[in-house]
């Protein structure tokens, strides 16, 4: 289960904070903007304090997001949090404050 939070390269602000449960597929509309990701993974959640106990795990992203919307299109990304070995290569961290 992950916790995925996208946070504005512009303004520092988190945009969207994203409860992943195992399996599941999210869909959500962003904001035309560039956006760094953070995730928060483990087994049960235990609350915005707790996070996911002491087998929590911590995770800074290692790219930017780009949305962009003209008169013709908006583009978009898909994530995908189940596959190994991807395009994505996020790094451990300590402890990700949810505020």
């Amino acid at each position: 289960n992950t916790i995925f939070i996208l946070t504005s390269r512009t303004t520092g602000q988190k945009t969207a904070l994203l409860y992943v449960k195992r399996g599941d597929e999210l869909e959500i509309l962003v904001p035309p903007g560039e956006y760094g990701y953070q995730m928060i993974q483990g087994e049960v959640w235990l609350g915005d304090k707790e996070h996911f106990g002491l087998r929590t795990v911590y995770f800074d992203g290692d790219r930017t997001f780009v949305f962009t919307q003209s008169e013709r299109e908006t583009s978009g990304h898909i994530v995908k949090l189940n596959t190994l070995n991807g395009n994505m290569k996020p790094v451990r961290t300590a402890r990700i404050n949810l505020n």
